[in-house]
């Protein structure tokens, strides 16, 4: 299904700008990874920890590496342990002295080759450039916007016809599946629709002040967490479950997101030095 990889492009691309826009006023590397903690583990590990009784048998050791997303034994877990590898990078760019740093857009795009020559898994190949095109989006904001805002119709056009020619030949021409001209195939659509996707709802939040957007995607993450569960018991592909699945999906998701919050501005956390 091609919507799966969009969406997850999507949330790489946002992750991508989310992490580079902070650091661009100065980056600290303590509040860096309390943050990525709080915000990413954190989350994981409460879902995980109230889904214990309902997964099958697993080790303490397991569970650990699974929670800190080394090991994940999770249906979506090895997404987390991609965005953590994006975040280590993230981190050791940010750490490289100032006339090194100069030249982070060519470090992260070499990376970003490697990872999709070197992948071990399909994900990594088809996402390869997703996080970086978040980052070189950030840098070059001013200049970016300015010419999608000029031509954004071009650019949903172009990108969407890009996307459908990769997609149509996935689907018309004997392409083995696993093999690296089906992964850059894959990410060729999945790429182009998930940057489409992004630049439309901009545009739509923009214009039109859609706060529903705004809304999900304060609690985006959670969303991603819970409904994975509901893919991993198929809960979803019984038509007459799919309404139950959203809602308890998005009250979850909100209850996750309340908590973590209160982490975040609890005062153990605000006491912590950097």
């Amino acid at each position: 299904m091609p919507h799966w990889g969009v969406g997850v492009a999507v949330f790489l691309i946002l992750s991508g700008y989310g992490l580079n826009e902070p650091a661009k006023k100065g980056f600290q590397a303590k509040r860096f990874w309390i943050k990525r903690i709080i915000t990413v583990i954190v989350p994981y590990f409460l879902t995980r920890v109230i889904m214990a009784p309902f997964m099958s048998t697993i080790t303490f050791k397991a569970f650990l590496l699974d929670v800190f997303c080394l090991k994940p034994q999770y249906i979506l877990g090895c997404y987390l342990s991609y965005i953590m590898f994006w975040y280590i990078i993230f981190f050791m760019i940010q750490m490289l002295p100032g006339k090194y740093r100069k030249y982070d857009i060519i470090i992260y795009l070499l990376v970003s080759v490697v990872v999709f020559v070197f992948a071990k898994s399909a994900l990594q190949a088809q996402q390869a450039f997703s996080f970086v095109t978040g980052i070189i989006y950030s840098k070059t904001k001013d200049k970016s916007s300015e010419i999608i805002k000029k031509y954004s119709f071009i650019w949903c056009i172009l990108l969407t016809g890009v996307g459908l020619l990769f997609f149509i030949c996935k689907q018309f021409y004997p392409i083995a599946d696993g093999s690296y001209l089906d992964w850059s195939v894959k990410l060729g659509y999945r790429f182009a629709w998930g940057c489409d996707t992004v630049i439309v709802v901009h545009l739509l939040i923009k214009k039109f002040k859609f706060v529903l957007f705004e809304a999900i995607g304060n609690i985006s993450y959670e969303i991603f967490l819970v409904h994975g569960y509901f893919i991993e018991t198929g809960m979803m592909r019984a038509y007459n479950m799919i309404i139950p699945c959203i809602v308890i999906t998005i009250l979850s998701a909100i209850v996750l997101c309340i908590f973590d919050k209160k982490i975040q501005n609890s005062k153990l956390v605000k006491n912590i030095p950097l």
